[in-house]
């Protein structure tokens, strides 16, 4: 048994799917508290990689700040081998935000689900919303397919923030910590 605090607010998916689009203001809120969770997690004594960051396993409590829960698929990381990966066979994650890999995985799993969660916050809905959970993972993993950006909310630097995140080539996904400091830039010009 697990006992976790309780929070009230329910998950990101229940308010993604009452409100759809965030305020620009409010998804950047958002973004930097999830990036800081993923920082936490990747570069602690005990580094972590979530392995299965979605909107279900991020949570609000009374003051609708945002917490990583849900670390059922976490590995352990060995923080003396920056790019140290873990074997995996088959897929990784919910299927709504999973990444494809052959045989290994980082921390950089996780940026790449981060950019589907950013992904859905500005567009109101997921990653080829169109298509099976599955199938459109597998579009943007494998096929590196784009879909259209349409939202008008985007801040100055988000869009290329995404793009990052979504490389098919891990190496290429920005650290957590510089995505921290590029969403504090971001929150700033909203104060």
């Amino acid at each position: 048994m697990l006992v976790t605090e309780y929070l009230a607010g329910g998950d990101l998916h229940e308010l993604l799917t009452k409100e759809k689009i965030l305020p620009a203001p409010l998804a950047v809120k958002y973004s930097l508290e999830i990036a800081r969770g993923m920082c936490y997690l990747h570069n602690g004594l005990n580094a972590i990689s979530h392995g299965d960051l979605n909107p279900w396993n991020l949570f609000l409590d009374e003051a609708c700040k945002l917490s990583v829960r849900d670390f059922g698929l976490h590995k352990l990381i060995d923080v003396n081998h920056v790019h140290a990966v873990c074997k995996l066979t088959g897929a990784m994650g919910s299927y709504s935000h999973m990444v494809f890999l052959d045989e290994k995985y980082n921390k950089s799993v996780d940026v790449f689900s981060f950019h589907m969660i950013l992904y859905e916050m500005f567009e109101g809905a997921p990653l080829f919303k169109e298509q099976a959970a599955y199938d459109a993972t597998q579009l943007a993993a494998e096929e590196d397919c784009w879909p259209d950006m349409r939202s008008k909310t985007y801040p100055p630097g988000m869009w290329e923030l995404i793009q990052r995140c979504w490389s098919t080539s891990p190496k290429e996904r920005p650290l957590s910590d510089n995505i921290v400091q590029e969403l504090q830039v971001m929150e700033e010009d909203f104060l």
